[in-house]
């Protein structure tokens, strides 16, 4: 009986503390702003080589998230992190060389909402990875001109 009584207790100790949890966590998700602004992503102007595919690709989203990528082509790996440090990352790598890309990949290829942190300001970088023979690749850094978000209905 006395085992009884203590393991009680502490199953009620525990029921408390993961509904105290619940509750917490509820009251934190309320205080997240909710004036967020959704954009596609495109890039304007990816200068690739003659006889260049496109191989892999990654996009990190400060004081934001990647709300989507609605074209994931087939033979493709792709990965989403949200985290919740509003530090969000997509990165894409290619599985079968026939699945490579071109540069008219990127009209549209992502959405992501731009949130409203206090300190954080909001920004968008691109790498895309590209090859010619698949044994040397060349990595570009897409320059901010060439980042091109454009504003969409929720």
């Amino acid at each position: 009986m006395i085992a009884f009584v203590r393991y009680s207790r502490w199953a009620f100790t525990v029921y408390v503390a993961v509904v105290l949890s619940c509750v917490s966590l509820k009251a934190q998700t309320k205080s997240i702003p909710h004036n967020d602004q959704r954009y596609t992503l495109s890039i304007s102007s990816l200068r690739l080589a003659p006889g260049e595919r496109v191989v892999g690709f990654e996009v990190e989203v400060d004081s934001g998230r990647i709300v989507s990528a609605p074209n994931v082509p087939i033979g493709w790996n792709l990965t989403i992190d949200n985290a919740p440090s509003w530090s969000t990352k997509l990165t894409a790598t290619v599985i079968v060389g026939a699945a490579a890309l071109d540069a008219g990949f990127f009209r549209n290829f992502a959405v992501v909402e731009k949130s409203s942190l206090g300190g954080v300001p909001f920004a968008v970088r691109c790498e895309v990875v590209v090859t010619k023979d698949w044994v040397n690749e060349r990595h570009i850094q897409v320059e901010q001109r060439d980042l091109v978000l454009r504003r969409t209905a929720k």
